[in-house]
């Protein structure tokens, strides 16, 4: 199953001069943590959506649930919100890139990093995957303070995330023709 946003994630090679990629797959913490708190939004055919907070990580997952509360299998968006300062430090650990942190924001600035979504192939298409995300972004800015959102897409699902009011952001040494960033909420300026 293809991934609305398949995080790609370039890590240094411990014996090479290169970087290798890797792809991480299936929510990363679809379980309530500790201090979460729950919500829960009905939404069509049966189906609700659950929003988990969890200030003390600063995550906000979502996924949704059908009539007898069982979660769908492979649905759900996860988003961290983080100061632009430990964004900037995830994109240089995480992505060998080096953006300076005030072409991310103010370095306090609270931000949000798409970490995953899914949804099965049988609900694409249905306007569920818009208001799962919109669900969690809203959860992210109104519990978390998060003054706009970063993700990193495969190019498949570039159409879906400008949809959802992002645009690509240009950075010199960014892998764009494998896995543009992208940005909703301000600019990025290089």
């Amino acid at each position: 199953m293809v991934n609305f946003a398949e995080i790609l994630m370039c890590t240094p090679h411990r014996e090479a001069r290169h970087n290798v990629l890797w792809r991480l797959s299936g929510p990363v913490s679809a379980i309530p943590q500790r201090n979460s708190h729950r919500h829960t939004e009905p939404v069509s055919g049966g189906l609700s959506i659950q929003i988990d907070i969890d200030p003390d990580d600063g995550t906000v997952n979502g996924w949704l649930v059908d009539d007898d509360d069982e979660m769908v299998e492979d649905s759900y968006a996860e988003v961290r919100t983080m100061s632009a300062t430990q964004l900037q430090r995830l994109f240089l650990d995480d992505y060998c890139i080096d953006i300076p942190v005030q072409a991310l924001g103010d370095p306090e600035d609270r931000v949000g990093f798409v970490t995953g979504v899914e949804l099965p192939d049988e609900l694409r298409g249905s306007g569920l995957g818009k208001r799962l995300v919109d669900a969690v972004f809203s959860k992210c800015i109104s519990s978390l303070s998060a003054q706009r959102m970063f993700l990193v897409s495969v190019h498949g699902s570039v159409g879906f995330w400008e949809k959802m009011g992002f645009s690509e952001v240009e950075w010199p040494g960014f892998y764009s023709v494998v896995m543009p960033l992208m940005v909703k909420g301000g600019e990025v300026t290089t």
